[in-house]
């Protein structure tokens, strides 16, 4: 059994009990989210394949790519222009920084684009584990599972009547004590 005290009402009175009910509250808040967990494994399946596929961001990588080809091909032209011909140089030297500041954009939103697809897999991951959880999940708990309270739980606020039980999906459930 993990039991914890509420540190904001501790401090105030040292007689503060332990609230040592967590688990049959989070049974309890358990029961009640997913009682139709059918549709929200549902619902987040689709969310898996709408917003967590990256097909977009994989796009506009390649659009990107596509763009510094073009960037490179234009400095190479240009550079060979300048060593075969007589250049204003002032000129040269804005239409290679203007290439060369494009490029650095380009090459920054890549950098920005691949992170986001690496945190699109993560959470495409932890979404994929919280659905297996669930499916295997019975209709109902009937006992405290401490592996799917990780799993679930986001956070427990403590009030002198309930608990709030605040679940990684968002939502929450008030449990009185």
């Amino acid at each position: 059994m993990i039991e914890f005290r509420c540190r904001r009402v501790d401090r105030r009175n040292r007689n503060t009990p332990i609230i040592s009910d967590k688990e049959s509250a989070f049974v309890t808040a358990f029961n009640r989210v997913f009682d139709c967990r059918d549709e929200i494994i549902n619902t987040l399946e689709t969310i898996i394949n709408e917003s967590l596929s990256g097909n977009k961001t994989e796009s506009a990588i390649k659009k990107l790519h596509d763009e510094l080809e073009v960037i490179e091909l234009k400095t190479k032209a240009l550079i060979d222009r300048n060593t075969k011909t007589v250049l204003n140089q002032e000129e040269y030297n804005r239409q290679y920084d203007t290439l060369a500041e494009k490029y650095k954009a380009a090459v920054s939103e890549i950098e920005k684009l691949e992170n986001n697809k690496t945190e699109l897999a993560a959470r495409k991951i932890r979404c994929m584990e919280f659905i297996q959880t669930l499916k295997a999940q019975p209709a109902a708990l009937t006992e405290f599972d401490e592996s799917l309270w990780n799993l679930l739980t986001q956070s427990v606020i403590v009030h002198k009547a309930h608990l709030e039980v605040i679940f990684r999906t968002g939502q929450t459930e008030k449990v009185s004590l």
